[in-house]
């Protein structure tokens, strides 16, 4: 029988397979593409038609060198640089009583109205908000990033028997985001820098074997790109761009039940063109852009055909 041997450490295995678990644990090909090759003596080979190339929003080519503009936020001392809240002082209230005091609703009604009686009596009348739910509906304002969520309320439209199940009269809350804002966003990510592969690419190390990394390193990218590129109408109008394909998930466990008759399960997106370290390091590379809708009810109603084509 003969035997394998690991080029790196020199374990012997006495199949391939084994060998293949060992060198994918142990030596693991860690790789950040063509654009980042450093001292590398790997090979590689990209895309003829995805090449990437600067343009600004009109379509314009951007020289190569030319550094992307800087995003900038508003001073501190400006009021816009605390919105949703007032200004700088109504945040700092904001963050003292929910984040610090983890006050309750009456606690917070309860400061308010004692503020309140005290700007009374200096002439004042502005309190930081009205009431707790105002402190409340502020929070839930914060956006992160500039892709706000959208919530659309859905039900069951069919026709309904004569003593209906309660899933089948309630009202669902769906909530999902704008998914090429969510990608504009994630694209723009500075940290990304140098953990992004631009174009599909093929990869061989010093002993001339493929290595497959990162998701545009496989083979099923490239015979995209080359479907694409065969394309007459494709093909004229991505000649030079950078393909972006997406990578989905969705988790079972549920984030939070909402109300007493729905529960929320999140669905993820992520830029392919990550490499797997910044994909595994999560932060902005993988984001949440909807919520499913999952009714409550019964095992039996979830057995049944009407509910499943309903979810």
């Amino acid at each position: 029988m003969s035997d394998f041997c690991c080029a790196t450490c020199n374990q012997v295995f006495r199949s391939p397979g084994g060998l293949t678990r060992h060198k994918n644990i142990k030596h693991p090909a860690i790789s950040f593409g063509p654009q980042n090759t450093g001292e590398s003596q790997h090979q590689f080979k990209t895309h003829p038609h995805f090449h990437a190339n600067p343009y600004n929003a009109h379509g314009i080519p951007v020289p190569e060198n030319k550094p992307p503009k800087s995003i900038t936020e508003p001073p501190i001392h400006l009021a816009e640089a605390w919105s949703p809240f007032k200004n700088h002082s109504t945040y700092n209230w904001s963050h003292f009583f929910y984040v610090e005091l983890k006050a309750s609703k009456g606690k917070i009604n309860k400061s308010l109205d004692i503020l309140a009686a005290q700007l009374l009596e200096v002439g004042g009348s502005n309190t930081p908000f009205k009431d707790a739910q105002a402190l409340y509906t502020a929070i839930d304002s914060i956006q992160e990033g500039n892709t706000p969520w959208l919530t659309y309320h859905i039900k069951y439209t069919g026709e309904l028997p004569d003593d209906p199940p309660l899933w089948m009269t309630e009202v669902y809350e769906f909530c999902i985001r704008d998914t090429l804002n969510i990608l504009t966003e994630q694209l723009k990510t500075e940290v990304f820098s140098g953990q992004f592969n631009y174009t599909p690419y093929w990869e061989w190390n010093t002993r001339n074997e493929r290595v497959y990394s990162n998701l545009l390193s496989g083979d099923w990218v490239w015979d995209i790109a080359d479907e694409i590129s065969k394309d007459p109408d494709l093909s004229r109008s991505t000649n030079g761009a950078m393909l972006v394909p997406l990578v989905l998930g969705s988790d079972k466990t549920t984030v939070s039940v909402g109300t007493g008759h729905q529960e929320y399960h999140p669905a993820y997106i992520s830029p392919g063109n990550l490499t797997n370290i910044a994909r595994r390091a999560h932060g902005n590379s993988v984001l949440p852009f909807m919520f499913f809708a999952i009714p409550r009810t019964n095992q039996n109603d979830r057995k049944s055909q009407l509910f499943h084509t309903f979810c």
